[in-house]
C-alpha cells in the first residue's frame, strides 16, 4: 500500500490476481496507512472469532474534521462468495485493529466512522449479473446466513448496518457494547470495464 497527501493506492501482489490496483483520491488530505504486517499476526490463526484472515489495506483519515477508518479488500472476480469473504476479512481486520487501539490513551471508537470497500471487476455481461441474482435468491430461500448480505451488496452496492446486525459470522457476545452498536458502511466498487486491472474513485464516494 502506498500513500500521499492526495491519494492512497492498494496494490495486490499475488501472482494469480487479475484485479491488482485500487486508488482512492482526496486532494489536499493525508492518508495514514497501517501496514498489513502490523495487524495480520495479532491473534492466533485458530481463533474462532478473528482467525487468520486480513484485508489488503487499512488507513486512517481525518476528513472535514471527522476521523475515519478505511478497510479495503481487492478481489479478482465477482463470485458472491468472494464478496462475503472480503467482508469477513474487513470486519476481522477491524476488530484486530480496534483491540490494539484500546490501549492508546484517548482512543474512543465512537469518534470514528468505519468504512469498508470491496473492489473488483464488474460483471462480464448482463446475463452473468442476472444469473448471479437468481442464484442469490435461491440461496435466500434456503436460509443461507450470508445470502441477504450478498444480494444487497450486488443490487445496492452500499450497505450501512450496526456490527451486531451485519457480522453474522461472529458470535454477538464477542463484541464489546461500543462496537456492537457502532455502524459499519461497506461499498462494492467496480472497475469501469471487465478487462481493467484497476480502478480509481474519489473518497467522497465511499463516505
Amino acid at each position: 500500500m502506498t500513500r500521499s497527501s492526495d491519494s492512497m493506492t492498494i496494490i495486490e501482489t499475488e501472482a494469480q490476481s487479475t484485479f491488482t490496483q485500487f486508488n482512492i483520491e482526496s486532494p489536499g488530505e493525508f492518508f495514514y496507512s497501517i501496514n498489513k504486517d502490523f495487524y495480520k499476526d495479532l491473534y492466533n490463526e485458530k481463533s474462532p472469532v478473528l482467525g487468520n484472515v486480513n484485508c489488503d489495506g487499512i488507513a486512517l483519515i481525518n476528513h472535514q474534521g471527522q476521523p475515519y477508518v478505511l478497510l479495503i479488500e481487492l478481489k479478482s472476480n465477482l463470485d458472491t462468495d468472494k464478496i462475503s469473504e472480503a467482508f469477513q476479512q474487513e470486519i476481522r481486520s477491524f476488530l484486530k485493529l480496534a483491540s490494539s487501539l484500546n490501549i492508546c490513551n484517548g482512543y474512543d471508537i465512537s469518534e470514528f466512522q468505519i468504512r469498508g470497500v470491496i473492489a473488483c471487476h464488474p460483471f462480464k455481461t448482463e446475463d452473468a449479473k442476472t444469473k448471479c441474482l437468481h442464484n442469490l435468491l435461491w440461496e435466500k430461500n434456503l436460509g443461507k446466513k450470508d445470502a441477504r448480505f450478498k444480494y444487497r451488496m450486488v443490487t445496492e452496492q452500499q450497505i450501512t448496518a450496526k456490527f451486531a446486525n451485519c457480522a453474522w459470522f461472529i458470535p454477538s457476545d464477542a463484541f464489546s457494547d461500543d462496537i456492537r452498536n457502532h455502524e459499519f458502511k461497506v461499498s462494492l466498487v467496480f472497475g469501469d470495464k471487465y478487462e481493467d486491472a484497476s480502478c480509481s474513485i474519489k473518497l467522497e464516494e465511499i463516505l
